[in-house]
């Protein structure tokens, strides 16, 4: 029989298992859950009570938690499948056991139970977890499951069928490393036996250059005898393993705040502690901010995302472990500033990369996702969650988009996750950062990132994706204004406007943003501010206006700086505040003119849209009727251009702008220098000789 048959049928159950596992995650995942999430939005839109829709909340975790686990039995499979295939090539004696060979009608070599034969050779290769001994008989021995205390479970499993293991935790499996190690050097009482709350695991060496390594517990016991090849093959992949854990356990370069991993083999924990700089937190406020964190970690991060992107500030039912009775009530908004007060505890102490996969682009970036989106900006309302490691990001990115974050020093960030590992795939290496971040795309390209992720594929290999470089920046902590002291009075006489009269006449009418802010201020016009009565200032920068001394904009830019001096809640403040929105107008381009405009008509467009009132589009209290100068510009320009109406009809349309606006508005007298000077030139401008 040749290898390549050998193995068809040695690996059929393992393939047909697979497949079970494959399907029942996708229905967990694909179907299941979205019926669930239907459900809880149907619920949610006809206002089912908080407790209804955390219920609903907890079954999609428990069905995303089952997925999980059918992902990591295909994984685990996918490596028993490579295990097994790599040892029927190497022994194909190995055929004849039932589980590996369902086909009744193949045939191998003869099983033997002669343990003195010879086993495999020094070339012996394991992957992490677990080494099949070769010939069926040895069986296996195995320590990927997960057992207390992050540790492992070592198995032992003889080619008869027995079966015996022993949970050992992480501090028992270094000491397993480091005995087997001194076995194999040969030192005296090295051989030992290691007790477990669940039974006791020993092993010696039979001097003949093989071992016993043996398993009891209250049910049993099973025993296993390893070439000297294959006990050295065990102790330095437990090594590799060890070290591989360390390493990923390790906390990220630059993070400064870390919640310890959950337990092995738990989807919700009630005990990790947070860690932040000594003396960032107290003792009871470390408590507090920890369970948060870890709250946040387990269940609370889709309300408090909700929230934070404008949602109700609504009450949670918070449970500290699955099926408890009595819940309390706390408020989402008290979880997130306990989360704020974690942030600012731990800055990260030196810039970080990280990465994050885009499921919805559109929704993250709020544009156009085909065009190139460097410069597009957005802020953070939530707490945002990464990864260090861009093969994990890549499985939460449903249109191959990743956002590699430049993260600089200083910002609020908390490890929630170590790296993961072979035999602790299951991990996201995440990193939540503090909200409130501002981001910016500095660059959109194609790219290779170094390992992918492919379904059911632990280490896909690399391939392309479109990565948005996004520059973080922490917005700065909004610094207090200083208090503004109560002006004093003004020993000036007030001298109302328009002569010493007090009229709505003149040079300055009451109708005006300025009219109406002197007319109100009322006993206020009296504070002094720069050396001079409030309400006498008022009255210069009004009747400037229509003197020609100075034009809107300067006005507006002193009224701001009168405000400065003015307290908050002060009436005067308020006063000015609202002549200031009056007399302001936002930025509003100037329209196109056709190509050849005489450049008397362009300085015209530019000399309007500078003024306010022109860009306002209207008079404050006229009833908000929108007419701009500009436009109507652009529109005789064109079809004086375009030859539909004579020149001397040009003049008149716009001479007949300054019928527009009335008097009282601050601006009419701009707009009528502007015009009237554009016509001067204009004119001047036609009589030139052909």
């Amino acid at each position: 029989m040749s290898t390549a048959e050998v193995t068809t049928a040695q690996t059929a159950n393992i393939d047909a298992a697979r497949a079970f596992l494959a399907s029942l995650g996708e229905h967990l995942s694909s179907q299941l859950s979205a019926r669930v999430s239907t459900a809880r939005a149907t619920l949610a839109a006809r206002h089912a009570d908080t407790s209804t829709l955390t219920l609903f909340d907890r079954i999609h975790t428990h069905i995303a938690s089952m997925a999980a686990t059918c992902e990591s039995g295909v994984e685990h499979l996918d490596a028993y499948h490579g295990n097994l295939e790599q040892a029927v090539n190497a022994t194909p004696e190995a055929a004849d056991t039932d589980f590996y060979c369902p086909d009744a009608s193949a045939s191998g070599g003869a099983s033997t139970d002669d343990q003195g034969g010879p086993g495999p050779g020094a070339d012996v290769d394991i992957g992490p977890g677990a080494l099949w001994l070769g010939d069926v008989n040895a069986g296996v021995v195995s320590w990927g499951s997960r057992g207390p205390a992050g540790g492992r479970r070592v198995e032992i499993e003889d080619g008869d069928g027995e079966f015996a293991g022993v949970g050992l935790t992480r501090e028992q499996m270094r000491e397993l490393r480091d005995r087997l190690a001194a076995t194999l050097a040969g030192e005296p009482g090295a051989d030992a036996r290691m007790a477990a709350d669940d039974g006791t695991l020993s092993w010696r060496a039979d001097g003949d250059g093989r071992y016993r390594l043996r398993a009891d517990t209250g049910d049993g016991h099973c025993e296993v005898i390893l070439t000297g090849a294959q006990m050295q093959a065990v102790q330095e992949q437990i090594a590799a393993d060890l070290a591989g854990e360390d390493a990923a356990a390790a906390t990220f370069p630059g993070v400064t705040g870390r919640l310890a991993d959950k337990h092995a083999g738990v989807s919700y924990d009630n005990d990790s502690a947070l860690t932040v700089p000594h003396g960032a937190l107290t003792d009871e406020q470390l408590q507090a901010c920890g369970r948060a964190v870890r709250l946040y970690r387990n269940s609370t991060y889709r309300q408090i995302g909700a929230h934070l992107r404008g949602g109700d500030d609504e009450v949670m039912q918070i449970r500290e472990y699955p099926g408890q009775t009595d819940a309390t009530a706390e408020p989402v908004s008290e979880h997130v500033a306990k989360i704020d007060q974690a942030m600012q505890a731990a800055p990260l102490d030196q810039p970080l990369t990280l990465w994050r996969g885009v499921h919805d682009l559109p929704l993250v970036v709020g544009t156009e996702p085909d065009k190139d989106l460097t410069g597009i900006q957005w802020t953070e309302q939530s707490f945002p969650s990464t990864s260090i490691d861009p093969k994990i990001a890549s499985i939460f990115t449903g249109d191959d988009t990743l956002l590699r974050l430049h993260v600089p020093a200083g910002t609020g960030a908390i490890q929630l996750d170590s790296r993961p590992t072979a035999l602790a795939h299951n991990r996201e290496a995440e990193v939540l950062l503090q909200r409130g971040l501002q981001m910016r795309i500095i660059a959109d390209q194609r790219q290779t990132v170094d390992k992918g992720h492919t379904a059911g594929q632990q280490d896909a290999p690399p391939r392309e994706y479109r990565v948005l470089d996004v520059e973080v920046t922490v917005p700065k902590p909004a610094v207090p204004e200083p208090a503004v002291p109560e002006p004093g009075r003004s020993a000036e006489e007030i001298v109302p406007p328009n002569g010493g009269w007090g009229i709505d006449q003149g040079l300055m009418h009451f109708d005006g943003a300025l009219g109406r802010l002197w007319n109100t201020l009322g006993d206020d016009k009296h504070l002094e501010v720069d050396g001079h009565a409030l309400g006498n200032i008022i009255t210069d920068l009004g009747e400037g206006i229509t003197l020609r001394r100075h034009d809107t904009n300067h006005a507006l830019r002193e009224l701001r700086r009168i405000r400065t001096h003015l307290p908050d809640s002060s009436t005067a403040a308020q006063r000015v505040d609202v002549a200031i929105g009056r007399l302001n107008a936002p930025d509003r381009p100037a329209p196109a003119l056709p190509d050849k405009t005489p450049q008397q008509l362009k300085d015209l467009m530019a000399d309007l849209n500078a003024i306010p009132l022109v860009r306002r589009g209207y008079d404050e209290g006229s009833g908000g009727v929108a007419f701009h100068e500009t436009d109507q510009l652009a529109e005789v320009t064109r079809r004086w251009m375009n030859g539909e109406i004579h020149r001397s009809q040009l003049e008149r349309e716009l001479e007949g702008m300054l019928q527009r606006r009335h008097e009282s508005s601050e601006g009419w007298t701009e707009i009528k220098v502007a015009v009237g000077r554009a016509l001067t030139n204009f004119r001047q401008w036609a009589k030139r000789p052909s």
